[in-house]
């Protein structure tokens, strides 16, 4: 007998194709309206093709860790989404936190790795040396 959780989750039907977006400047984004409620956005798929959800209303969305993925029709078509579960809970609680996508790698929100003191000193130490053995012109003396 197969286990609920690992039984696949039902299709979600598309309600509205096209997004209504903005508080002030109202506009329709590329995305879906999901029958459940969820608000998908093109600019807002990964490049696995997923779909991460968002929720809010009036024009404003924040991301949720929900991640669907197209169903398609005979005619290629989207015609629903199926919900699907991150293979890391940790990377969908990132992806809907981090401020800097290229940083996906486990910490929430951290920044590019900062070089130790020993190597900043290694690379003074090195352009010091390059430039006392670099002859000098007679103006510069």
């Amino acid at each position: 007998m197969s286990d609920k959780k690992d039984a696949p989750l039902p299709e979600v039907g598309i309600a509205r194709v096209g997004v209504p977006y903005g508080l002030l400047r109202r506009r329709i984004e590329p995305g879906y309206v999901l029958t459940n409620g969820t608000v998908l956005l093109e600019c807002e798929k990964d490049t696995l093709g997923r779909y991460q959800g968002g929720a809010g209303m009036d024009g404003m969305y924040i991301k949720i860790p929900e991640f669907y993925i197209p169903i398609f029709s005979e005619n290629g078509q989207i015609k629903a989404f199926q919900q699907v579960a991150p293979e890391n809970y940790l990377a969908a609680a990132e992806m809907s936190a981090e401020g800097n996508y290229n940083q996906i790698d486990g910490m929430i929100n951290n920044e590019m790795p900062k070089t130790s003191v020993i190597d900043n000193l290694k690379q003074c130490r090195a352009e010091s040396h390059a430039a006392s053995t670099t002859p000098r012109h007679e103006s510069e003396r």
